[in-house]
């Protein structure tokens, strides 16, 4: 097995509140920042103090074992995740706005 790394944008909602988990996979955390920046950017006043959006790094290590199939490798069945350098996270904004 390769060493590979992905980066993904994860937009949840916020500690003890329910909601849908939408994820995308990318390949450089250039791209998964983009990404998450600009979903924060779409959400209004309100949303944002509902979701919290952030950037973060899968490595092989943090797949569920059966990520790994026949057919490739799928990122999106990660049960851990790691922070990167300059990840984007909307929790380190203030009052969320």
């Amino acid at each position: 097995m390769e060493n590979a790394v992905r980066y993904i944008c994860v937009s949840e909602p916020e500690r003890n509140l329910s909601g849908d988990i939408y994820t995308e996979v990318y390949g450089t955390p250039y791209e998964a920042n983009a990404a998450a920046d600009y979903a924060w950017s779409r959400l209004t006043q309100s949303e944002r103090k509902r979701r919290h959006i952030f950037a973060a790094m899968i490595t092989e290590e943090c797949l569920d074992e059966e990520a790994f199939t026949e057919d490739g490798t799928i990122w999106e069945m990660w049960k851990d995740l790691y922070d990167f350098p300059g990840a984007f996270d909307s929790a380190e904004f203030e009052g969320k706005e």
